[in-house]
């Protein structure tokens, strides 16, 4: 590993996703007031229709009916589980909906999960040393963004909708397992991309995120049995991509990647990150699709302890020198010991009387 650093890489596009996101454009703000989540819903099957046709044609490792299958399958729990209601969904399309770039909305645009976003202020991992001691020393929301960042604002709000979703689905004993590992690779994940001058703490907790919320979406797709059969299989030392095979169709980084289109993101980003189970064949590097690849070979060899395994043009397309990966280690290191602090992510952040009533943060 050398210190030399490029220049900040291009963000064209790698394989040719040949979908448009301008088809979205204007829904989701409350402009949109006559935009139900019916409407959505049809959408986003489509969406992930298309999708699903263009990843199985590209990430195939043989072009036969068995492989797009397990394509169709994943993009089929994912429309049934809903992972990301449509109003999460405008909030992480508002920052991650455009490869190339992050979105850089006003504060007004998380006005659906304000106490999302003050607590994620008293987390010093999230708000380093801005973090506060006491909701109360928050006065408005844009202060509490500013204090985050929007990166890290919608990556939360994506985190916390998936969680919701599965810890509502199954008795926390078949999901808390899977979501605290998803958890903790999404810290790792944030830790990552902190130290990367190319990539950033947002970007990295999604990418962490990704590498288990396929799991834990799709043991809240079916009913118990089928998720102890998942776990078992786990706890027996069977390899994850197996067992989800048998017993849900797919993979769980086809559902990861398929999860990330139906919650906002651009398509480059779940092209990336499922590019890793073909090691990232066909990427090129210095676009959106081999960043995102990068950061998630990075993220599962520091996981796995296998940093010898991590090639120099990884390194390279985050920006890391040599004399900045043993800090970043370091850091990664303690949350491994200490564990990921985040389970408030995990819980409805209204008051029970306000979730009554409908408020959005009390249905996810």
């Amino acid at each position: 590993m050398t210190d030399d650093t490029k220049e900040e890489p291009k963000k064209d596009r790698g394989l040719n996703l040949d979908l448009d996101d301008s088809d979205f454009d204007g829904f989701g703000g409350e402009e949109n007031t006559g935009y139900s989540e019916e409407d959505h819903q049809k959408r986003i099957g489509a969406e992930l229709g298309a999708a699903r046709r263009v990843f199985a044609a590209e990430l195939s490792v043989k072009a036969d009916k068995g492989e797009d299958v397990t394509w169709e399958n994943a993009a089929t729990i994912v429309e049934n589980v809903r992972p990301v209601p449509w109003i999460l969904w405008a909030v992480v399309r508002s920052v991650y909906g455009k490869s190339g770039e992050l979105g850089n909305p006003s504060s007004a645009q998380f006005t659906t999960i304000p106490n999302l976003i003050r607590t994620a202020c008293m987390d010093e991992s999230l708000a380093g040393e801005k973090a506060i001691e006491s909701l109360e020393d928050i006065k408005t929301l844009t202060e509490a963004v500013d204090i985050v960042g929007t990166d890290v604002a919608a990556a939360i709000a994506f985190v916390h909708a998936v969680c919701r979703r599965v810890a509502t689905s199954l008795v926390e004993r078949i999901w808390r397992p899977i979501v605290d590992d998803a958890l903790l690779r999404a810290h790792m994940g944030l830790i990552i991309g902190k130290h990367s001058p190319f990539f950033g703490a947002g970007r990295g907790a999604l990418v962490g995120f990704a590498g288990r919320s396929g799991l834990a979406i799709q043991i809240a797709s079916k009913g118990e049995q089928e998720a102890q059969r998942a776990l078992f299989g786990l706890a027996s030392g069977m390899e994850i991509r197996d067992i989800c095979l048998d017993v849900y169709g797919s993979d769980p980084l086809q559902v990861s990647a398929l999860a990330l289109v139906a919650g906002g993101c651009n398509r480059d980003i779940p092209m990336g990150i499922a590019s890793y189970a073909q090691d990232g064949a066909g990427l090129v590097p210095d676009t959106e699709q081999f960043q995102w690849y990068s950061a998630f070979k990075i993220v599962e060899c520091v996981r796995m302890g296998k940093r010898e395994e991590i090639p120099e043009a990884c390194w390279k397309e985050l920006g890391y020198k040599s004399s900045m990966i043993d800090a970043m280690m370091k850091d990664v290191q303690q949350v491994q010991r200490r564990g990921h602090g985040w389970r408030w992510i995990t819980k409805s952040l209204v008051p029970k009387a306000d979730a009554a009533a409908g408020t959005v943060e009390g249905e996810v």
